[in-house]
């Protein structure tokens, strides 16, 4: 697999970060994505589920946690809010193997444990972003296993492996696709409620566009100029 250059956030989005948004949001309005436009033609809510509720303080409790109940459309809206992107699967994957394609961790071959990452329900959610410095990829990306699923910008097919090039693989989320309700999109890097066997790189997770849980979070990717 081959990858044009990319940059890729060093921790997943915050609520300090995503409150931020909301704010411009409600000053200036939507960012104008294309994808969301097409599909929600009357405006798109981007607020979490269970925001300013003390259900989601208790869950994510300070402004250094990750933003968690956000859907695909949230995060993509998020992104290019922040003049980024989501990264594709295979960016993700990349920055969390550091180009060994035989690592299982960001680390390396230790299994997960309680200063590498967060899982197994350690706590009542997740921790705050970077709380764990030993589970750091190779090129200093922290968090990208356990702690929050993160929302990718592939579609997800079970074939796609077996029919997307070696350069740059990306399966585009389009609307044609299948009808809204029915699209999926891939998630990466397990989280805070997952059991050790879904936190590892090679973990493949999915889930509904629309779906927001208290384990799914993001963080943004950026193509270098031109």
């Amino acid at each position: 697999m081959a990858l044009d250059a990319y940059y890729i956030d060093r921790l997943p989005v915050t609520v300090g970060q995503y409150r931020r948004f909301l704010e411009a949001v409600r000053r200036e309005g939507a960012p104008p994505v294309p994808l969301i436009r097409r599909l929600f033609p009357e405006g798109k809510d981007h607020r979490p589920g269970l925001w300013e509720t003390r259900e989601y303080e208790e869950l994510c409790p300070t402004p250094e946690h990750p933003v968690v109940q956000v859907d695909w459309f949230d995060a993509l809206a998020y992104a290019a809010w922040a003049g980024a992107r989501l990264p594709t699967e295979a960016e993700w994957e990349r920055a969390a193997r550091g180009g060994r394609d035989v690592r299982t961790y960001p680390w390396g071959e230790a299994p997960p444990d309680a200063a590498r990452a967060v899982f197994g329900r350690q706590a009542p959610g997740p921790a705050p972003v970077g709380s764990r410095p030993d589970g750091a990829a190779p090129e200093g990306a922290l968090d990208l296993l356990g702690n929050v699923w993160e929302w990718t910008a592939d579609r997800y097919d079970p074939r796609s492996y077996g029919f997307l090039p070696d350069k740059n693989p990306h399966l585009e989320v389009a609307a044609e696709a299948a009808p809204l309700s029915r699209l999926q999109a891939v998630k990466r890097g397990g989280s805070w409620t997952n059991a050790p066997s879904s936190v590892r790189v090679a973990k493949r997770g999915f889930d509904y566009l629309l779906v927001r849980r208290d384990n799914i979070g993001f963080r943004c990717a950026m193509s270098p100029p031109a």
